[in-house]
């Protein structure tokens, strides 16, 4: 809007006709057309800035449905859209949904609930190599599950993420903690999340795995696979990391290695958290009568 125009236009309006639009309008810097608008109505929608249109917009609603629905990528999104009509640049596509995809990342940010009993966190920590007195190589993954109110953990070694070594895992949390969490958040896990049938905005659970959940009594939350920068990194599994690196070659068997573990587990249960800044057993004793019971066992083996 040019306000400057309209008070000039307001202070001369009883001699306004007497004037010429064009002389007006280089006095003000303008088109002579905004004069003319200006004089027959200030109030005028017209003088709103014209938008303008994208080539895009027209598709929006096609790139979104095969972002949510598919998980397609940009390129793949560009060549179909080109197909039907689309005649802009790829550019323009990627960055649209690179934009849009992050207004969806915002929006589905998840935040650790530290209620009592509510959640707790599971992460499996990407493949580490050890090596043995011996010299065999052993590729090891770290399971670690947290407990939200009073963060007491539970880690085990493992050599593998398939299912059936992660509901092991579960299990024997289970009975560590001597209770369920009501939810347990879930890195994306290929053994929990099904990626055929999972979208941007819907997470597809294996069916075994829901199976199991809902014997043992807690709500999966499962990341969505596009989602990878928004859960809370686990300092503990750092801190393992490097309290493991000096018994490379200097250890004899994986038991070995977890026996490690164990005591290490032991010592952050024990110690001050820097998160609530109470130790964690202590807030344990407080959390623990607000977890599910625990179930049969039989029924999750």
């Amino acid at each position: 809007m040019r306000n400057d125009v309209l008070n000039y236009l307001e202070l001369i309006k009883d001699e306004i006709g007497l004037l010429n639009k064009s002389e007006l309008a280089r006095r003000l810097n303008c088109d002579p057309r905004t004069i003319e608008r200006y004089i027959k109505d200030p109030n005028t929608e017209s003088r709103k800035p014209r938008e303008i249109k994208s080539k895009i917009d027209d598709f929006k609603e096609k790139i979104i449905d095969k972002v949510d629905t598919l998980g397609s990528n940009s390129m793949s999104i560009f060549k179909y859209i080109q197909q039907k009509g689309y005649d802009g640049g790829y550019h323009t596509v990627n960055n649209f949904i690179k934009n849009y995809k992050s207004e969806q990342l915002q929006r589905a940010t998840m935040r650790f609930d530290k209620g009592l009993g509510l959640q707790a966190k599971v992460d499996c920590k990407e493949t580490l190599t050890m090596i043995n007195s011996e010299g065999e190589i052993f590729n090891i993954n770290i399971f670690l599950i947290l407990l939200g109110y009073s963060r007491l953990s539970y880690i085990k070694l493992i050599t593998d993420k398939t299912q059936k070594t992660l509901r092991q895992c579960l299990i024997e949390s289970f009975k560590y903690f001597e209770g369920v969490p009501k939810e347990i958040i879930i890195d994306n896990i290929p053994a929990v999340v099904d990626r055929r049938k999972t979208t941007f905005e819907n997470v597809a659970i294996h069916e075994d795995f829901e199976r199991f959940s809902e014997n043992a009594g807690f709500e999966v939350i499962a990341f969505n696979p596009y989602m990878a920068v928004i859960k809370e990194k686990a300092e503990t599994l750092d801190k393992l990391i490097k309290r493991l690196n000096p018994y490379n070659k200097k250890f004899d068997t994986f038991d070995d290695l977890n026996t490690i573990v164990k005591k290490f587990n032991d010592e952050i249960n024990n110690e001050i958290s820097q998160v609530t800044h109470e130790i964690p057993v202590v807030r344990y004793l407080k959390e623990k009568s607000y977890l599910n019971p625990l179930p049969p066992m039989n029924i999750l083996l």
